[in-house]
């Protein structure tokens, strides 16, 4: 593997474990990867393509756009949607420094602002791995079958 290249099967997982199996998602998300390849440093433009890019065809409304309501992800109630434009702000500005941060707790805090209507676990490890790949590191494989694992990321960090 090159540097830069994310092997399919990291998107296959990732979608796998958002319940989505096909080709047509698996080729929008290698897109969006694509479209990564060519960012230095993260904007909100980008995020919000990213999402736009990946989430194309699946949302009707709220596409490429944070969320405008409320929205819990199983027990735990996400911030109140008029922080999430401050939230990303500061995670952003966070992400600059991203040669000087671990990618696993940036994913977590992306996670748990959870800035979109739906598609946050896709982008979020989008861009998870991009992180990665800025840094010089291989892009972590999470795969449907140890999502409890992955899971457990969001509870000790």
């Amino acid at each position: 593997m090159t540097l830069g290249q994310l092997p399919v099967d990291h998107i296959v997982q990732s979608n796998l474990i958002e319940g989505v199996e096909d080709l047509t998602e698996v080729l929008k998300s290698q897109k969006a990867w694509e479209y990564l390849l060519l960012v230095d440093t993260l904007y909100k433009q980008n995020v919000l393509d990213i999402h736009k890019l990946v989430m194309n065809g699946l949302l009707q409304r709220h596409i490429g756009a944070y969320r405008p309501y409320n929205v819990r992800v199983g027990d735990r109630a996400c911030p109140d949607y008029s922080e999430v434009p401050r939230l990303m702000d500061r995670w952003l500005g966070t992400m600059k420094f991203a040669n000087s941060i671990l990618p696993v707790p940036m994913h977590v805090e992306f996670e748990r602002i959870h800035p979109f209507v739906d598609g946050n676990g896709r982008v979020g490890r989008l861009l998870m791995w991009w992180h990665e790949y800025k840094i010089g590191l291989p892009p972590t494989f999470i795969t449907y079958e140890e999502r409890w694992k992955y899971y457990s990321w969001f509870d000790r960090n």
